[in-house]
């Protein structure tokens, strides 16, 4: 697991958190992007860490972020270039939400050359051409 998101494995209740973020903006879709950078700049120090992305959605309607999480790790789509691998996390921890309905979905980025002047295009794309089918699930 990364350190970046052994945080979300602690019983903290991140999800509550982005969801009054969320609510209080009126938002129905959070896009999280993670980037650890190691000591010693983006190469790392040899045999040492390397530059590591990671990518969380927050969606207000479960079955939206589902949808859009399996959209995300579809083969043929955009998306697939991003190399994203799904990161189990303790229910517990982010997936009770309410009415025990997971609204958080993190991922680990396998392409770190893709940076958000990258995926949130993808997004945006993805949004735009599935948009009916995401709301209708």
């Amino acid at each position: 697991m990364y350190k970046y998101v052994d945080f979300l494995k602690e019983g903290l209740s991140v999800e509550s958190a982005l969801e009054t973020f969320a609510t209080s903006r009126g938002i129905e879709l959070l896009v999280l992007m993670f980037l650890v950078m190691p000591e010693g700049g983006e190469e790392g120090k040899e045999g040492g860490e390397v530059l590591r992305r990671a990518l969380a959605i927050y969606a207000s309607h479960p079955s939206f972020g589902s949808r859009l999480a399996e959209l995300l790790l579809s083969s043929g789509t955009e998306a697939e270039g991003l190399a994203l691998e799904p990161v189990e996390v303790e229910v517990g921890g982010i997936d009770g939400g309410r009415g025990g309905e997971r609204r958080l979905w993190c991922f680990r980025q396998g392409n770190t050359q893709a940076s958000r002047k990258q995926v949130g295009p993808i997004f945006k794309r993805i949004l735009e051409e599935g948009g009916e089918e995401l709301l209708s699930k």
